[in-house]
């Protein structure tokens, strides 16, 4: 009898038909392996057990400060565990478990305290069984704020997440670390590690925001007002139009992207430049939002409009720091000027004051733009690159708008002007005299009109950039007298002499206090009337044959000589100032001739009346119906009071401006007072769009929603009268509801699409020249010059640019064809229409003078997809899925028709629209005053000044329509961050700039799954093809096809691709790397896979191709998708056993379960069995039916054991050194090593009640292959001893000692048809079970007490076939042992196993055949 000698130096083979399997290889082992290297090779051995890591101990270390903490938090029954971190810094294993839908914790795993403790309990975080986590990173070891590392994970159905693990593991009811004495002391920290961290630091409660890897920024644009400070005297931010923003620095030193930008703010009294006060309006003051407890800064900008630079940084305000008060305010300036404080509360509105007095660092522009992190929504694949960036893979981003449904209605404000027309006071006193000479008298009298400037100033102060229009309108000035004879008749009579007349314009008067202004007021009167000719408007001499005898008008009062006052001449001071009262005095005399021919002066009466409201009474006579100063000295009030005073009516209608029948006013002022601001509103003759943005909880915005609501704004003449120069007003009306992401909006706005740069002003006159507009534009060139207006530019021809005549209705807009203005203050303009003829000319230059133009410069049209819009309203809230109106008012406006109405903004519910009023165009309504006007206008500027550039409206943030801009899944793009700088407080793995930090990768190649940093590689796992880019350096292909590396490229350069046609499918939980060797399953491929430097290797291949073919080929048959994850496939969990350099898949055994609950047909199942022999591929028992029918198969309906504690082969493992597939293992589930251990987490098996997986059910942590003694023992006593707890260092479930199992074939003669006789064993043990099987069906087993035993030798004779149908014996199923057929054929398969939880050793396995 011959004899075949197995020995195991090989691995499994399930390629090679049994009658070629190769000397040392074997079909199958199941919890046995091959014997290492330093125990000699060529043997196998059960596997040493778990220890189970019992979470209920509790965990202390000694020393003074000696910390105990209890980690028993009561795993819910029904845990799974769905990923992990492994941390070679601290040497420890992070692991992440779902409990039930609304409760998950995240567990580590210390290796040097061999024990587990919590990070986070019960926590909300969504984790889902069918989303695993398989990219995890820990950053920021040691840090002062972080000194038990920063953990990043990313599941693909949650935003990435993050979570500072010191701060987690302080929050009471955790408590597993502790601060004292300025030292942090944790599991890691045992002694102590000087940290930042108090007791306070720790989270108060966890939140998503906590966990959200984008850090949330301000959602609100700040509100900005100016303020004085009177005890700074200086004033820095006048002459500039400003926007301010800010942002907050967290406690892990992330920064958040900037908050909406501030409206354009800027002082009315900074102009004009140089006459600018010093304290009034010297500073800004924002109003912030503190923030979060996370929130320990917040940084604010600002940025210089009219300056055109960017945003700087004013200061970082820290909160609750004492020793820092950087002038920030409890309270607003409006609410008193406070005490500066320290930022002490959270989620608290604060004020900040700007001077703009320091010397500031301008913003990094990209980050300063950037309007939001792009942190993916989701992201499959997760990893470090360069040590200090996080890349994502696979993600999702943009967020998707809505149709707009908005409405828009034209409105006008109801502006109340800041205008006083109210006349200013005035008195008239006089010092009448008759002087009687020679028997002539003569009549002279000083006069003197006071002016009370207190009327204009009732403040104290003249206000900053006030105007003033001065009008002296007619006042009359009458000489009368009466006498009995004048030349043969009788003549009282009294004439107007003379009006006193002027008219004077003052424009942004500088800011001064009353006695400076009534001084500044002298200073413009009498220098703008220097002479009585320039303001006494001379009327008449005398009417008579003498008219060179009439009154003499001087300036100044007579003189006084010697006390006496004489007509002998006056002091000719015409001017004169009381700095007290204010009164602004003009004074002049009037005095007769010496002599009057023919007429007897002693019987001649002479007085002189100054007054207004001069008219005409109803007899056609004029009359004095107010007379301010009437003659005391002499008898005139009674002519004044009774007598018809006689006068020429022509005398009256020579004065310009008077009409019959109306009243003559007399002195008045016109004065505009300080505003913090000019009128807002949106330009005229133009049109307008208006959009709308969303914003999620990390300002995330969509684009423009689709279709933006245009309006027209009509110019002054297509205007009814009442509003003709009204600013505009929009209202805005929203009746859909928002996209359900959305936390807020905001409307955005395009700026007019008509018109790019204007000039609004009254011209003098016009006139025709040959079919052309001749404009005379010296108004607005008197403007500028009277004004000092430097910034403001003067019309500039540029060709295309047109005229409108704004108050003369439709048709009235005309192209310029001139280039420039001539000296006349002329511009040609022509006519549109060339069919007008002379006479219509005529009327047209009748009409159009002094009118009021618009000059301006159409704007050439964008198309929509280019159009930009920006920020320019509040940002609102959404609330309960409804828009929300941040500061509802009720806006008191005017309709088209002038009409007074109130729009109530408003709140959309689920019976009304949202309301919101917009004011805050793009224009300026300004008031100015231009030469040969009767009064004021308002008129529209894209400036808010003339003496500082100013050209801005609230612009922000910009946005713009892409219908093409929406959530949507990016297979095949990286994301990533910016850096971590260790030790300098940067952190920027929040920040992703949009559309700037990623890379495309091919499509062709699937999606991303997995990404792996190696050096400075980064590894790229595709479905269908592993690639690698450069991290930081570029590839240069050279001429000849070299590839050349370049330091300093790219973040990550494009990718190369390694050969083989192999990707890693939709699992990258089979990735396990060590020592540069990279392990993965391509499921699509059927393939297992090896990367290193050799490339990518198919080591499924090396004898056991059958069995994934087969394997994977099952897993991608069934549909196992689900609701929840439409994309569900089987998980297949790989690691790397450093310690035997073995790499281990697993395969998930709640999927097996669903497969085999879903499908039950065996034959569908076991295709191909036959190289499975006593196990099918799929690891399921191939126990046959019926010994009388050896042929029967199992057919749809059989009953099958398919249970998952019952199926055996859970776990395949890839000998490296031996480069071969070696064994099977029980242990199944989520595996990772740390260091040489590997570290196997398991969900529940059977029940949560079971001892299998712990008491607590699910999520129980073992450590593999580690042994476990009782007492006296000599070696482990825990060998093939899997998911079984300890109590007090002694085994409670020895029932889960799992069988070891080796399957071997022997075919000795291979072409020979062999009797099998006997077999021998050498092994320490002997086996428990003994089978053997051949092709022809037939099967034999040897009972445990056939055995014998000899020096290590176990050995026994074979017996028959049980499934002999001549030994069936009813009731007898072994009978065949006995009677049965033997077991001949040219080869047979056979399995032993061993049921022991001691070390068992196999050196061999003797088999005795004999010819058939």
């Amino acid at each position: 009898m011959a004899k075949e000698k197995k020995v195991f130096v090989g691995g499994m083979d399930f390629d090679t038909e049994s009658r070629y399997v190769k000397q040392g290889d074997y079909r199958a082992a199941i919890n046995m392996k091959p014997t290492g290297e330093n125990d000699g090779k060529g043997t196998l051995e059960n596997i040493l057990g778990s220890e189970f890591i019992d979470d209920t101990d509790t965990i202390q270390w000694t020393g003074a400060n000696a910390i105990a903490f209890t980690k028993d938090f009561s795993l819910a029954a029904a845990s799974k565990v769905i990923g992990t971190c492994r941390d070679e810094v601290y040497d420890r294993i992070i692991y992440f478990i779902r409990e039930s839908a609304t409760e998950c914790s995240i567990y580590e795993y210390s290796q040097k305290q061999n024990a587990i403790s919590c990070i986070v309990n019960k926590f909300d975080l969504d984790f889902h069984e069918d989303y695993l986590i398989t990219g995890a990173n820990v950053i920021a070891h040691g840090e002062p704020w972080a000194p038990d590392g920063l953990l990043y994970f990313t599941d693909n159905l949650n935003p990435p997440r993050k979570i500072n693990i010191a701060k987690a593991k302080l929050m009471t009811g955790i408590a597993s670390a502790k601060v004292s004495g300025g030292k942090y002391y944790s599991a890691y920290h045992s002694n102590g590690f000087t940290s930042e961290l108090v007791a306070a630091s720790k989270y108060s409660s966890l939140t998503q925001q906590i966990f959200d890897v984008v850090k949330y920024p301000p959602l609100y644009s700040p509100e900005v007002l100016l303020g004085t400070d009177d005890s700074y005297i200086k004033n820095s931010v006048a002459n500039n139009q400003w926007q301010l923003k800010y942002r907050y620095v967290y406690d892990d030193k992330e920064k958040s992207a900037w908050s909406p930008i501030s409206r354009n703010i800027f002082s009315v009294s900074s102009t004009p430049v140089g006459e600018v006060p010093l304290e009034t309006d010297n500073y800004i003051e924002l109003a912030f939002n503190s923030g979060k407890k996370e929130v320990e800064a917040i940084e604010i900008a600002a940025r210089s409009l009219t300056v055109g630079g960017d945003f700087f940084l004013v200061d970082t305000v820290k909160k609750n720091t004492t020793n820092a008060i950087d002038n920030v305010y409890a309270a607003s300036a409006n609410d008193g000027t406070g005490t500066e404080v320290v930022v002490s509360s959270n989620d608290t509105n604060y004020f900040f004051r700007f001077f703009n007095n320091l010397v500031y660092n301008i913003l990094n522009l990209k980050d300063s733009i950037k309007p939001f992190d792009d942190v993916p929504l989701q992201a499959k694949s997760q990893e470090l690159i360069d040590g200090n960036r996080i890349a994502y893979g696979n993600i999702v981003n943009g967020r998707t708008g809505v149709e707009s449904e908005m409405s828009l209605d034209l409105l006008y404000q109801d502006v109340a002007l800041p205008i006083d027309s109210t006349p200013i006071t005035y008195s008239v006193s006089t010092s009448e005299n008759l002087h009687n000479s020679g028997g002539q008298q003569r009549f002279y009298s000083d006069y003197t009109l006071n002016i009370n400037l207190s009327d204009v100033i009732t403040a104290g102060n003249s206000p900053a950039n006030a105007s003033y229009t001065f009008n002296l309108e007619n006042m009359g000035v009458l000489f009368a007298f009466a006498e009995d004879a004048i030349i043969g008749s009788a003549d009282k009579q009294a004439k107007l002499i003379g009006v006193l007349s002027g008219s004077l314009a003052l424009t942004n008067v500088p800011f001064m206090n009353q006695q400076a202004f009534y001084q500044y007021m002298y200073d413009v009167f009498s220098e703008t009337f220097p002479t009585l000719q320039s303001i006494f408007n001379v009327v008449y001499q005398h009417e008579h044959e003498y008219p060179e005898q009439g009154p003499i008008r001087l300036p100044g009062h007579n003189q006084d000589v010697g006390g006496v006052t004489t007509p002998e001449g006056v002091d000719g001071i015409l001017w004169e100032i009381d700095s007290a009262t204010g009164d602004l005095k003009l004074r002049f005399n009037i005095r007769t001739r010496d002599t009057y021919p023919g007429v007897n002066n002693n019987n001649t009466a002479f007085g002189v009346a100054i007054g207004h409201d001069i008219g005409i009474d109803n007899s056609g006579t004029y009359a004095v119906y107010s007379a301010l100063q009437v003659s005391n000295t002499l008898d005139m009030k009674s002519y004044a009071a009774n007598t018809n005073l006689q006068f020429d009516a022509s005398i009256y209608e020579n004065f310009s401006g008077y009409s019959a029948g109306l009243p003559m006013y007399a002195f008045k002022t016109l004065a505009l007072t300080s505003v913090l601001e000019p009128i807002r509103g949106f330009k005229s003759n133009a049109h307008h769009e208006v959009g709308i943005v969303y914003y999620d909880k990390a300002n995330r915005s969509s684009a423009v929603c689709d279709s933006p609501k245009q309006i027209y704004i009509p110019y002054y003449g297509e205007r009814d009268g009442n509003v003709d120069d009204s600013p505009a007003a929009v209202k805005v009306t929203i009746p859909h509801t928002p996209p359900s992401w959305a936390s807020t909006y905001q409307i955005v706005y395009s700026g007019n699409t008509s018109i790019s740069d204007f000039w609004q002003f009254r011209i003098k006159n016009v006139k025709i020249v040959e079919a052309n507009l001749i404009v005379n534009l010296q108004p607005l060139v008197s403007y500028y010059e009277e004004t000092g207006a430097e910034s403001a530019e003067i019309f500039d021809f540029v060709r295309g640019d047109r005229i409108k005549f704004l108050e003369q209705g439709t048709d009235n807009d005309y192209l310029i064809v001139s280039s420039e203005i001539n000296d006349d203050g002329e511009l040609t303009v022509k006519l549109t229409n060339d069919s007008i003829n002379g006479l219509q000319f005529v009327s047209l230059e009748a009409s159009f003078q002094s009118d009021l133009v618009e000059i301006y410069r159409p704007l050439k049209s964008v198309d929509d997809d280019f159009r930009i819009f920006y920020e320019i309203s509040e940002v609102h809230p959404i609330v309960g899925g409804f828009h929300q109106v941040s500061s509802a008012e009720n806006v008191s406006l005017l309709t088209t028709s002038g009409v007074a109405t109130t729009v109530q903004e408003q709140n959309q519910t689920g019976v009304q629209d949202a309301v919101i009023v917009l004011t805050r165009g793009d224009v300026y309504h300004e008031i100015k005053i231009f030469e040969g006007a009767p009064t004021y206008d308002l008129v529209e500027d894209f400036s808010a000044s003339d003496y500082f550039k100013s050209n801005y409206w609230d612009a922000g943030r910009p946005n713009k329509v892409n219908s093409d801009f929406k959530e949507i899944r990016r297979p095949s793009t990286i994301f990533y961050s910016e850096p971590f700088i260790a030790n300098t407080n940067i952190n920027g793995l929040s920040s992703i700039f949009p559309d700037d930090t990623f890379e495309e990768f091919d499509k062709s190649y699937g999606s991303i799954q997995k990404l792996h940093s190696r050096e400075n590689q980064l590894i790229i796992f595709q479905e269908n093809k592993v690639s690698r880019a450069q991290v930081n350096r570029n590839v240069i292909t050279t001429g000849s096809g070299d590839q050349i590396l370049t330091a300093q490229g790219a973040v990550i350069s494009q990718a190369i691709p390694y050969s083989g046609e192999y990707g890693i499918s939709f699992n990258p939980e089979s990735f396990s790397e060590y020592a540069e060797v990279i392990y993965f399953a391509d499921v699509k491929k059927g393939a297992v896979c090896r990367l290193s430097q050799n490339g990518i290797i198919p080591v499924s291949e090396y004898q056991m191709q059958n069995y994934f073919s087969n394997f994977f080929k099952l897993l991608t048959k069934f549909d196992i998708s689900s609701a929840s994850n439409p994309t569900k496939v089987p998980k297949l969990y790989g690691c790397f056993n450093p310690k035997d350099k073995e790499y281990m898949l697993s395969l998930d055994l709640d999927d097996w379960n669903v497969i085999f609950n879903t499908y039950q047909a065996f034959d569908e199942l076991n295709y191909e069995a036959k190289l499975s022999v006593f196990f099918d591929d799929f690891g399921i028992r191939n126990e046959f039916k019926d010994p009388s029918a050896p042929t029967q198969k199992h057919t749809q309906g059989d009953s099958i054991n398919t249970t998952k504690a019952n199926f055996t082969k859970r776990t395949i493992v890839f000998n490296e050194s031996l480069n071969r597939w070696t064994h099977f293992m029980s242990a199944s589930g989520m595996f990772e090593y740390i260091n040489n251990e590997v570290v196997n987490i398991i969900n529940p098996l059977v029940a949560a009640t079971s001892s299998v997986g712990g008491t607590h059910g699910g999520a129980s942590l073992y450590v593999m292959k580690r042994g476990v003694y009782d007492a006296g023992d000599l070696v482990p006593n825990n060998y093939s001893v899997f998911y079984s707890e300890e109590s007090g260092g002694t085994q409670t479930n020895s029932k889960n000692v799992v069988d070891a199992e080796i399957i071997l074939v022997s075919n000795i003669e291979p072409s020979l048809n062999k009797v099998y006789n006997s077999i021998d064993v050498e092994c320490n043990f002997k086996p428990t079970d003994f089978e053997i099987q051949n092709n022809y069906r037939q099967y034999s087993k040897i009972f445990n007490s056939y055995w014998k035993t000899k020096e290590n030798y176990h050995y026994s004779n074979i017996y028959g076939d049980i499934n002999s149908f001549l030994a069936y014996v009813a009731g007898n199923a072994n009978a065949g042992i006995i009677n049965g057929e033997r077991i001949r054929s040219s080869s047979a398969t056979i399995r032993c196993s061993w049921t022991n939880n001691k070390y068992t050793r196999l050196f061999a396995v003797n088999v005795g055949v004999s010819p058939s």
